[in-house]
């Protein structure tokens, strides 16, 4: 598939862009699914997220929190990105579009990201109120693991 920007072998792309805030960036994976480029990392304060989105206030300007975006392969609008953290400095290590199929056979997709997390203060949420492992933070690096809509906003 040759869409304009990518090619599907990695052969080439036609368009280099910058995203970033007043402090240090990073992106540490993406991922292309369809006509977007998902990617994860951990952002200080200033970075630009999107109206709607899951989280759109980093959890403490003198730390970082892990980033979730995307933006379409060929370019432009739409970019949306959102924070999730906790009270330390967080990181997004991985992300991965994951597809399971219920019992009636439909499928249900989700990004997956996984990575640290750094202090107090991450939200966490079990789906079907099943018990969880541990939500505290139990010192030092922590590890998370969260499922977003590709989306990336607030679900009403």
């Amino acid at each position: 598939m040759d869409n304009g920007s990518f090619k599907s072998d990695g052969t080439a792309f036609n368009y280099l862009d910058e995203i970033g805030g007043a402090n240090d960036d990073r992106i540490n994976d993406v991922e292309i699914i369809g006509t977007k480029l998902y990617f994860t990392g951990d952002v200080g304060n200033g970075f630009p997220t999107s109206p709607g989105a899951y989280d759109v206030t980093i959890n403490n300007v003198n730390t970082t929190d892990a980033i979730i975006g995307s933006v379409p392969v060929t370019g432009g609008a739409p970019y949306v990105a959102t924070f999730f953290g906790s009270n330390g400095n967080d990181l997004g290590n991985g992300i991965k579009l994951v597809t399971s199929n219920a019992c009636d056979t439909i499928g249900e997709s989700f990004l997956l990201i996984w990575g640290t997390v750094g202090s107090t203060g991450l939200p966490t949420l079990n789906q079907g109120n099943e018990p969880f492992f541990d939500d505290t933070h139990n010192g030092g690096l922590d590890m998370f693991f969260a499922g977003f809509k590709s989306s990336l906003l607030v679900e009403i």
